[in-house]
């Protein structure tokens, strides 16, 4: 039989003139803050949204609101309280969640904070935490991906890419990452490459990271294949979904 949903939640309509309700925003990420029980949804009106999955409140918790455009990413620095949101503005925003304000705005293309203002580059499409949440990875659609460092308050690296990145994965010393063609990035936090290794996705949408024993990282994108990757970056196979 088929899945039972344990809650369903549906962002908030915008209201008109003459009591009419704009559409649902749609949902474009997703990250779960396990400490508090609280679903955060990144949104296509600018908005990340809050949920309570524990109590399946019909309205959001939570509301962070500041980007001048759609969001197109979000993680959970769980924590610490806070969120960090990606969007077609072309700034990463960080949040304190508890108090639903914005703390910093950075500016992915320049590498460097922002003001209140939208940034004049490209989306930011993508967004990771290494595994202590002491170091954050932007990517930009204008090819690169900064990373910045919670205990320095500031961008530390900006690397080029040969094209947008759209998955990223902070895994001990190295950044993974993955985007618009077909091949596999390894970086070092100081912007040197390790390795680059072709993949069968043309356009790769998505990277899975092994948290216990061999340290796989699986690569999906465009097409029905999913390739497995060794800790040290080169391909065990390739498994294609029926």
């Amino acid at each position: 039989g088929g899945l039972t949903p344990a809650g369903s939640y549906a962002n908030p309509q915008a209201c008109l003139t003459r009591g009419a309700l704009g559409p649902v925003p749609e949902t474009t990420a997703l990250a779960p803050d396990t400490r508090r029980g609280v679903l955060l949804a990144a949104a296509g009106d600018g908005v990340c949204y809050g949920w309570d999955v524990g109590e399946g409140r019909a309205a959001p918790i939570m509301r962070l609101q500041g980007h001048a455009d759609a969001l197109h990413c979000v993680t959970a620095r769980i924590g610490c309280g806070q969120a960090v949101t990606g969007s077609e503005d072309g700034t990463a925003r960080i949040w304190d969640c508890r108090a639903e304000t914005c703390t910093q705005v950075i500016d992915v293309w320049r590498a460097k904070e922002a003001g209140a203002g939208a940034s004049a580059g490209a989306w930011v499409g993508c967004v990771a935490l290494d595994k202590d949440e002491n170091w954050l990875a932007m990517g930009c659609g204008g090819r690169c991906i900064t990373t910045w460092s919670f205990a320095a308050g500031a961008c530390v690296s900006r690397v080029a890419t040969a094209a947008a990145p759209q998955a990223l994965v902070l895994a001990g010393e190295h950044l993974v990452a993955a985007g618009a063609e077909a091949a596999v990035y390894r970086w070092n936090l100081s912007g040197q490459v390790v390795s680059r290794q072709p993949c069968t996705p043309r356009s790769v949408f998505a990277l899975g990271m092994q948290p216990h024993g061999r340290g796989l990282t699986a690569v999906a994108g465009a097409g029905a294949c999913v390739d497995l990757f060794s800790e040290l970056g080169s391909r065990v196979c390739k498994v294609t979904c029926a």
